[in-house]
């Protein structure tokens, strides 16, 4: 038996504090295009279950038609059965634990209770926030059978917590062979006990800088006369998010500033998200322009934005002596009561003024 564990696909989700209007539209609707992909690959991979752990949409932002896609696609494949348990974005209507809609009945909700499914010989369990000893306890699956349940939610590990989140210990020696997380965007997997494990599928596509790595879901094969699961993660996502912390102490020029950042950005495809941050120590003469760089690699990948962190290479007693113009300059800044930081902003701008640059504003 084939299943699907995915979790945080965050539909309608807005995407506009990095990405243009028009980027964050295209981005939204290629949220919607995974999500079938993925259900498509499941179907073409002869699936019986699609287990959403959780955010499937993002909130008050999801729009009604979004949400009716959903439910026409879940009913264009009746042979997979989906359970679908909501995370803390998509609760009420903007999930499906409304009775307003008629819902296909190859949909499954879980409740605020521990509900099981049987799918042949696997038992398919889901509890919105388990939040006290009690819920956890009611938590009784048949050690006979293979036992997968849903949740969402930070793990944790304690004897006597009991609140939002997913207590682990709680959760072992229960008789679990898999334990299909939502909640955390990164793919991982641990151990639970000696008998299961613990997985969070992570989110199917990268929506900003927080969410860089390969993004995807998890494939389930159950053997049943064994009583084994495997996994394998997959990735379909369109675009990734990357971060490259770039030093450029050794940059002397705006040409080899650009060379080294572009070197450094060499992993990503064009159709990705690329965030450089510009480290390293730096003489206050060197002239590291952000601005361009960012301008080039906008011209290569599909987003681009550029931080320059630097620092700047400098000591007060390398001006003491300096009868110049800039000594003046520099040994004033150093002595006035102002944060370090600024104090570095303040040189590093005036001295390529006073080299007759332009230059922007603090």
């Amino acid at each position: 038996m084939k299943l699907l564990h995915c979790a945080d696909i965050h539909l309608d989700s807005v995407m506009e504090s990095n990405l243009s209007p028009e980027q964050a539209k295209e981005r939204k609707r290629e949220l919607l295009l995974g999500f079938a992909d993925m259900v498509r690959y499941g179907a073409e991979h002869d699936v019986q279950a699609v287990l959403i752990a959780g955010d499937l949409f993002d909130g008050a932002s999801c729009a009604k038609r979004t949400r009716s896609y959903v439910l026409d696609l879940m009913a264009q494949y009746p042979q997979i059965a989906f359970y679908y348990l909501s995370g803390n974005h998509d609760e009420g209507e903007v999930g499906f634990t409304d009775t307003k809609t008629p819902l296909p009945e190859n949909l499954h909700v879980f409740s605020d209770t521990w509900q099981e499914y049987k799918l042949g010989s696997v038992s398919i369990w889901g509890c919105v926030d388990p939040a006290s000893r009690e819920s956890y306890e009611a938590l009784v699956p048949d050690p006979e059978r293979i036992n997968i349940a849903v949740l969402h939610g930070q793990v944790y590990e304690s004897d006597t917590r009991f609140d939002a989140g997913v207590n682990l210990r709680a959760l072992a020696n229960r008789s679990l062979d898999y334990l299909a997380l939502g909640h955390i965007h990164s793919y991982s997997i641990d151990r639970l006990d000696a008998r299961g494990i613990y997985c969070y599928a992570g989110c199917p596509e990268g929506r900003g800088f927080d969410e860089c790595g390969s993004k995807g879901f998890v494939m389930l094969d159950v053997d049943e006369e064994q009583k084994k699961i495997s996994t394998q993660f997959v990735s379909l996502a369109r675009r990734a998010c990357h971060c490259f912390a770039v030093d450029v102490s050794a940059c002397d020029s705006l040409l080899c500033l650009e060379q080294t950042v572009l070197d450094a950005c060499a992993a990503a495809a064009p159709s990705d998200l690329v965030k450089a941050e510009l480290v390293g120590f730096v003489a206050p003469e060197t002239c590291h322009d952000a601005a361009y760089v960012t301008r080039v690699l906008s011209e290569r990948f599909y987003f681009a934005k550029v931080y320059d962190k630097t620092k700047l290479s400098i000591r007060a007693e390398d001006y003491c002596n300096d009868i110049s113009l800039k000594g003046e300059f520099v040994r004033l800044v150093l002595a006035a009561k102002l944060d370090e930081d600024l104090k570095m902003q303040v040189i590093q701008k005036g001295i390529r003024a006073l080299g007759g640059e332009e230059v922007d504003a603090l």
